[in-house]
C-alpha cells in the first residue's frame, strides 16, 4: 500500500527507463544523476533509499541492489555482489585506491544491514554457504532457477518454449548469470 494508485514501484537507474513504462500499475522512480556513480551508492542506500521507502509508504521491498536498504520495512535481498563473499580473491587486489575504498564501505554496509533482510536469496549452493559463513545470516535461500535456454543458437522465427518468458536488458558481465537467469 502507499499514497500512490499503482501500489508497484520500481527505482530505476535512469529517466531514460522511465519512458519505457507502460503499466499503469507500476510506477517507476530514478534518483537524480548525481546519485547513479558508485562512490553515492553507500549514501543512497543508507539514507536517500530509506526516506523514499517512508515518503512512499511501502510495505514490502525487493532489493536487487548491491547493498542492503537501511530499513527495518521487510526486504528480500537477491544477492548478486561477489565481492562481498570472496573478499580474499586476486580481484581485490586489481581495484585502485578509490575502488577499494568503496567496495571495503560497501562490505561494511551489508555486514551491518543483512540481518534487516527478511530474507536473502542467492543463486548458487557456493554463494549461499559463503554468505552464511560471512555474515550472520541464516535465512538464506537459493533462487529456483530453471533450466537455460539458449538464445543465441535460437534461429529466427522459431518458437520459445511454453512458460513465462522475460526478457533481462543489461549490460554483458559475467557475475550477472545471463546463462543461469
Amino acid at each position: 500500500g502507499s499514497k500512490s494508485v499503482s501500489g508497484f514501484f520500481i527505482l530505476v537507474p535512469s529517466q531514460t527507463d522511465i519512458i519505457l513504462n507502460t503499466n499503469k500499475n507500476i510506477e517507476f522512480l530514478a534518483l537524480p544523476s548525481f546519485y547513479q556513480y558508485s562512490i553515492s551508492a553507500p549514501f543512497v542506500y543508507e539514507f536517500v533509499i530509506p526516506k523514499m521507502l517512508i515518503k512512499l509508504e511501502i510495505e514490502l521491498v525487493l532489493n536487487l541492489g548491491d547493498l542492503l536498504i537501511n530499513t527495518k520495512i521487510p526486504q528480500s535481498y537477491i544477492f548478486d555482489w561477489p565481492y562481498a563473499v570472496y573478499e580474499n580473491n586476486s580481484a581485490w587486489g586489481q581495484l585502485s585506491l578509490a575502488n577499494l575504498l568503496i567496495k571495503k564501505v560497501k562490505l561494511a554496509l551489508i555486514s551491518k544491514n543483512i540481518s534487516n533482510a527478511k530474507e536473502v536469496f542467492s543463486q548458487t549452493t557456493v554463494i549461499k554457504e559463503r554468505l552464511e559463513k560471512r555474515y550472520p545470516v541464516n535465512n538464506v535461500s537459493l533462487l529456483p532457477v530453471p533450466a537455460t535456454y539458449d538464445m543465441v543458437s535460437l534461429e529466427y522465427g522459431k518458437k520459445l518454449p511454453d512458460g513465462k518468458k522475460f526478457l533481462y536488458l543489461s549490460y554483458y558481465y559475467p557475475h550477472k548469470n545471463f546463462e543461469v537467469l
